[in-house]
């Protein structure tokens, strides 16, 4: 008998194992996939993503966005816009930290009148962003959500708006764009940093988009090692600074260039234009271009006077350039109370200090020689333990007890699948990433395969892996979409979204869905964006090594042959399994098949069989839907015939 495990080539392993997981001690077949919420019962949001905006775009973002009060939504972004699904559930909204609640009245049956949400359904919060955009990073900091594409400036969101902004503060530092974000202790975190040439800066800032994509094509000063972080609790402040000039007794300044960091009501502290030449603090009373008028009035003429909102006094924000040799910020992500930063040959670790004049300290761990982060979207942090990525040629784990990277040795056994793709380069770099499956226990690596295998699920639960052959472009596991007054648990959704602008949910969710006859699981997919009504049934394939029974000399004759379902199989009347048995004279021979049998019902799976040969495989594939199948082990009834492997002998 043979068991259903273990990783390397032979009879009790896998040569191929797509769309099948492991579950307890028994092998299963992968869920399927269906349209992202429920497309029987509401009235809108009914369509594949986006409903009614006709995206046939890739899906580069599926991010889960809370607020301050606990309410989470779905934000799905393409190359050149965003979308915000805002409620599953017809439910009241109202977050008090929103300056954009998008509430309507309303007459209702008895009379009287009652708010309630605008936008039950997808709705664009976020366009004409550049078409030379990177992949979409996102992280939540403060009940704020800050987007970044590595080419358009950073913007931010809270639930409630209806459109994303873009980050004016660090524009009017002269940041033309970031290489990579994260969240940490609720302070901002960019690394990699581009900024526009003083010589260019005021001219740019002039212009008709100054706080737009700054062009690829004009020159930057990039800082590629530098780290940059925001006010503590307030992700888009970064202590920005214009220069301006005032005149004694006037209380209109003018600012070297229009800036949308400062608006009505903001009190601020000009310096140069006190008594003296000292400080002066007021608040903004109005903005007209380059006009501030203060709410009091200078009392010294200047024209290099600077002009900074008083909270920025005494904050945390500020940079550090961790310079090293020169490697540049690839990633980072939070570890146990510690920012772990990838450069290209180390690895820095930040503590939090709280302390305003130096709010971080930094430790710097050496990385061995083809062990760094490559592939920077396949960064993931698994149950905040540690972190798994992909390097330039093995898949690595990074944790806080060893602080060196050490290859999986689970991954490593089909690496071959992700490494030896042809698309597998770092030219695909954005198409490369890793998700993290709450449900299945699984981190799926995806890349642009050229096989049937496009993404490799590393299961960290028993540490084993499989393939499956669902296409992706972007993956989240996020709560269910809810806009209660009152935050609720709500249960863990795998959103997946597709090449052509398809948003799909992992068949497998932890509360029963009534759109699904109130099932947990469902087995079988939806592919179409035109069709909602059919599901699709798919192939799962668990494919064994070739195997001489630890009898290298002598031929075999196979009997019969039996996989064995598992107790925790369920009623499933039309299995829908298929048996192959390839006999071949030698490992490397050709290979014949013997058998190819079909087994529908459950409690008639023997297949019997006469075959003589060397060495023996097995293939199992599932064809068909809604007939899940769980595999214990396969049985084998062989006996040797003493042939001494005489037919094997060239002479």
């Amino acid at each position: 008998m043979s068991r259903v495990s273990a990783s390397a080539a032979g009879i009790a392993n896998y040569l191929t194992k797509r769309d099948w997981r492991r579950d307890s001690d028994y092998e299963m077949r992968r869920e399927g996939c269906d349209y992202f919420g429920n497309f029987d019962g509401l009235p809108v949001g009914t369509q594949p993503f986006p409903a009614g905006l006709s995206n046939t775009d890739p899906i580069t973002l599926i991010h889960m966005a809370r607020s301050a009060t606990g309410k989470t939504q779905v934000i799905v972004g393409t190359q050149t816009s965003l979308y915000v699904f805002n409620a599953l559930e017809y439910e009241y909204v109202l977050d008090p930290n929103s300056a954009h609640n998008p509430y309507v009245e309303e007459v209702n049956v008895q009379g009287g009148t009652e708010p309630y949400f605008a936008y039950l359904e997808w709705q664009q919060i976020g366009t004409g962003f550049s078409a030379e955009g990177r992949r979409w990073e996102a992280v939540n900091v403060a009940g704020t959500t800050i987007l970044n594409n590595g080419v358009d400036l950073p913007v931010s969101w809270r639930i409630g708006d209806q459109a994303v902004t873009p980050m004016h503060e660090l524009r009017d530092l002269g940041v033309a764009h970031v290489g990579t974000l994260a969240a940490f202790n609720n302070v901002l975190m960019l690394g990699d940093i581009r900024e526009i040439p003083s010589a260019n800066y005021n001219a740019w800032m002039n212009g008709s988009t100054p706080y737009g994509a700054y062009p690829a094509g004009q020159s930057t000063d990039r800082y590629q090692y530098r780290l940059l972080w925001s006010a503590a609790n307030a992700p888009t402040e970064f202590g920005a600074v214009v220069t301006a000039t005032t005149t004694s007794g006037s209380a209109n300044i003018t600012l070297s260039h229009p800036s949308a960091s400062f608006l009505s009501g903001d009190q601020v502290v000009v310096i140069g234009a006190g008594v003296s030449g000292g400080n002066l603090y007021a608040s903004v009373v109005g903005v007209n271009g380059t006009t501030v008028t203060l709410s009091d009035v200078p009392q010294a003429s200047s024209t290099s006077a600077l002009i900074q909102k008083q909270s920025a006094i005494g904050s945390l924000s500020g940079y550090d350039d961790l310079e090293d040799d020169a490697s540049g910020i690839l990633k980072m992500a939070e570890l146990m109370g510690q920012l772990v930063i990838y450069k290209d040959t180390a690895v820095f670790l930040a503590r939090y200090t709280g302390v305003p004049s130096v709010p971080f300290e930094f430790t710097r761990v050496p990385s061995p020689p083809g062990r760094a982060l490559y592939y920077k979207h396949t960064l993931v942090n698994v149950d905040g333990r540690y972190h798994l990525y992909a390097g330039r040629s093995a898949f690595y784990r990074f944790d806080l007890q060893n602080r060196q990277p050490r290859e999986i040795p689970e991954l490593d056994l089909c690496s071959n699948l992700f490494f030896e793709d042809p698309n597998t380069s770092i030219a695909h770099t954005d198409s490369i990433f890793a998700a993290v499956n709450a449900n299945t226990r699984e981190v799926w690596f995806a890349f642009p395969s050229t096989t049937s295998d496009q993404a490799l699920c590393y299961d960290t639960r028993y540490g084993t892996t499989s393939t499956t052959a669902q296409p992706l472009t972007a993956a989240s596991t996020v709560k269910r979409p809810t806009l209660n007054i009152q935050p609720v648990e709500s249960e863990d959704w795998f959103v997946m979204g597709t090449s052509n602008g398809v948003l799909l949910m992992y068949g497998l969710v932890d509360q029963a869905l009534p759109w699904w006859n109130n099932q947990t699981a469902i087995f079988y997919r939806r592919t179409s964006r035109t069709n909602t009504t059919d599901t699709d049934p798919y192939p799962s394939t668990l494919s064994a090594g070739l195997s001489d029974f630890r009898d290298e000399f002598n031929e075999k004759d196979l009997r019969s042959y039996l996989p064995n379902l598992s107790s925790q199989q369920g009623s499933v009347t039309n299995l829908g399994l298929g048996v192959k048995i390839y006999a071949a004279q030698s490992q490397t021979g050709t290979e014949t098949l013997v058998v190819d049998h079909l087994i529908d019902e459950p409690r008639e799976n023997l297949v019997s069989l006469f075959a003589r040969a060397h060495n023996f495989r097995d293939e199992i594939i599932v064809n068909g839907k809604d007939n899940p199948v769980k595999l214990a082990s396969r049985t084998y009834e062989v006996s040797r015939s003493r042939s001494r492997s005489a037919i094997r002998r060239d002479d």
